[in-house]
């Protein structure tokens, strides 16, 4: 976590405990010691992700005070700061993103969270080592997305974090993952959709492609990939995204010119300063394996 994201947790703890007339003794308890938590409130230290998590349940604090996904029944809105979030490259403030927006939309039916669905998900995701991917909630977003006879963007950023789940290696769920797919070829078509859901589509697809070129099933990966539909102005991500995906496929059913065009369009986002597409491509998207150098070595 950012040093200043943690300086404004503390503000923040400070402000809700002298609101409450809390002592420093009596909010840290057994939890940590005060001079822990006053260096904490007072941006001098960190605080590690359990304990604060734990002052902050134990005192029965407000999460959307700490992170307010303002408008969380709004699709957009929701994406947006989720996306905001995720940016702080922060365990913490990512938890704390979970726990708000399971607080604003407490009053829905439980099959019906789907915000909740894509936060702890995007959570398991991001931070596989320190989260325990909820079984229930991986059943419910996935029962949810086939309840759904057309998919918005929270859908789809849903249906992409269920593929990206569904394709762990060792635990993959392809009959899941192809109900995705198929679903898709339903929706690709709809003149309708916006630039918006059509970039959304084909990340799901780009997903879907990795984990069954991962598995070695390639006929499904490029039947996946000819879905891919050009939008009016493809950003440079997921234009690289699609066209490396689609190379590393043939370059792992043995196409050896294939290989050289995957390295050659990750050479080319670094040429042009767009480290962190070719970051995302070579480990999100899992083409280090055809990257004969890599990581880079750092520049002066």
């Amino acid at each position: 976590m950012a040093e200043t994201d943690m300086a404004e947790l503390g503000r923040q703890f400070k402000q809700l405990r002298r609101e409450r007339r809390i002592t420093l003794k009596e909010a840290a308890g057994a939890i940590c010691s005060e001079a822990t938590l006053s260096r904490f409130e007072n941006g001098h230290s960190q605080l590690p992700a359990d304990i604060f998590i734990a002052l902050v349940e134990r005192l029965h604090f407000d999460w959307r005070f700490f992170t307010v996904p303002d408008g969380a029944g709004n699709n957009d809105e929701f994406v947006y700061h989720l996306g905001a979030v995720i940016d702080r490259q922060s365990y913490l403030m990512l938890t704390a993103f979970v726990r708000a927006t399971e607080q604003n939309i407490q009053d829905r039916p439980a099959k019906n969270r789907a915000e909740a669905f894509v936060a702890h998900l995007q959570l398991y995701c991001l931070y596989p080592d320190r989260t325990v991917l909820n079984q229930t909630v991986l059943q419910a977003s996935i029962d949810y997305l086939f309840r759904m006879a057309h998919w918005n963007v929270i859908e789809y950023l849903l249906a992409q974090l269920t593929v990206r789940v569904c394709g762990r290696p060792g635990a993959e769920r392809l009959s899941v993952i192809r109900s995705i797919v198929d679903h898709i070829f339903v929706e690709a078509d709809n003149p309708n959709n916006s630039q918006q859901l059509v970039e959304q589509l084909q990340l799901v697809l780009a997903e879907a492609a990795v984990v069954y070129r991962r598995v070695g099933r390639y006929d499904d990966a490029r039947r996946v990939l000819t879905m891919v539909k050009n939008v009016t102005v493809p950003s440079l991500y997921l234009d690289a995204v699609m066209n490396a995906l689609k190379f590393s496929v043939e370059a792992s059913a043995g196409d050896a010119s294939a290989k050289e065009k995957v390295t050659g369009i990750v050479n080319f986002l670094l040429i042009i300063q767009a480290g962190a597409v070719a970051d995302k491509l070579a480990y999100w998207y899992g083409v280090q394996d055809l990257l004969p150098n890599w990581p880079p070595a750092p520049s002066d």
